[in-house]
């Protein structure tokens, strides 16, 4: 297998978050999910996994491990609610441990960025932040329209390319 289709069938991967359970370790986390996307600290000396589905990222799953790199979570991480408890004043790392890499990144005027995060959801909507040059969150999380998002005249599943 050549290198290049290795890396397209790892970014296919399907992964399978309901076969973890609190207490498994890293190597169990592994065989279920394969490597994650990121690796976050956590403040109690464990670490957060961030596993992005698909090249858009929509759907990403955080796996927190302990200190002793046994899972004590397992969660979705693009979901509405969690949207919402995006606050200003939260720094770029936590906004990251919190949600996952975006799906984009992109510069703003007077350098602020402005990042986004494709999710799965009916509406054809994305999640946007926007953080100030000095790496803070200024108003919380807003959903918008998103742009790569067909929508279908009559019916259908939200259209997702």
């Amino acid at each position: 297998m050549g290198f290049g289709l290795g890396l397209t069938l790892a970014a296919c991967t399907t992964l399978h978050p309901e076969q973890l359970h609190q207490g498994d370790d890293e190597s169990r986390v592994r065989i279920a999910m394969g490597e994650p996307a990121e690796r976050y600290p956590l403040g109690d000396g464990g670490q957060r996994l961030a596993y992005v589905l698909g090249p858009a990222g929509l759907q990403t799953w955080l796996v927190d491990l302990d200190a002793q790199g046994r899972v004590s979570a397992v969660l979705p991480a693009l979901t509405g609610e969690r949207f919402a408890q995006v606050q200003p004043g939260m720094s770029g790392p936590e906004l990251l441990r919190w949600l996952g890499p975006p799906a984009h990144r992109q510069r703003e005027w007077q350098d602020k960025q402005t990042w986004s995060w494709r999710y799965d959801n009916p509406q054809c909507l994305w999640a946007r932040v926007t953080l100030s040059a000095a790496g803070l969150v200024i108003a919380g999380a807003s959903l918008t329209d998103d742009p790569r998002c067909e929508r279908p005249e009559r019916g259908g599943d939200g259209g997702r390319r």
